[in-house]
């Protein structure tokens, strides 16, 4: 599954463009909205990003847990081959499992602070009032996706198309989420 990502200039044809994507096939789940525009967006009948999808926390614990799982394993395997400390089996899991929590724990508390990998690029965007279209879709249904947001194109521009999966080792670009409770 790939995410298309598209950029409405404002939520006016929000809940317009998300029942013409459902009445092409396209399933309500597979339709999210991002907007700094919160109450806007809760007014319309459509789906708005979770908290979740919105910030970098899943992506920055995997990172975080990846990057210390490879630093505490090289550490304990040099001081275990150096003969200065001899943790053992138990003792050398016992370390590289607490670091490994500790890493992916630093690294979902860099991810809550910071835009979504995904939708960083679009930070200016959404500070400018504008909204962004995340449709997930299989590859198949690109072309009617394509084919009715077509019908918005003096309101909507296709930007990007992402996978789907969450991959640590891309993104970067760490954007400061800006708060949300000015």
């Amino acid at each position: 599954m790939r995410q298309l990502h598209f950029i409405l200039n404002s939520l006016d044809h929000g809940e317009l463009i998300h029942k013409s994507l459902c009445d092409a096939g396209i399933h309500n789940n597979q339709i999210k909205f991002v907007s700094r525009d919160k109450p806007s967006l809760s007014r319309l009948r459509v789906n708005s990003a979770s908290f979740l999808e919105e910030r970098d926390v899943v992506h920055m614990m995997m990172r975080g847990g990846l990057f210390c799982l490879l630093l505490s394993t090289a550490s304990v395997w040099g001081l275990n081959s150096s003969g200065l400390v001899s943790l053992g089996v138990a003792g050398s899991t016992l370390v590289i499992v607490f670091l490994t929590m500790f890493g992916t724990w630093v690294g979902g508390m860099i991810g809550f602070n910071h835009d979504n990998y995904k939708l960083a690029a679009y930070h200016d965007d959404l500070l400018q009032g504008e909204a962004v279209l995340v449709v997930t879709a299989r590859p198949e249904q690109e072309s009617v996706i394509q084919r009715v947001m077509m019908a918005y194109a003096n309101d909507v521009h296709y930007v990007n198309r992402a996978e789907n999966v969450i991959n640590p080792l891309h993104g970067g670009r760490l954007v400061h989420h800006t708060d949300d409770w000015r």
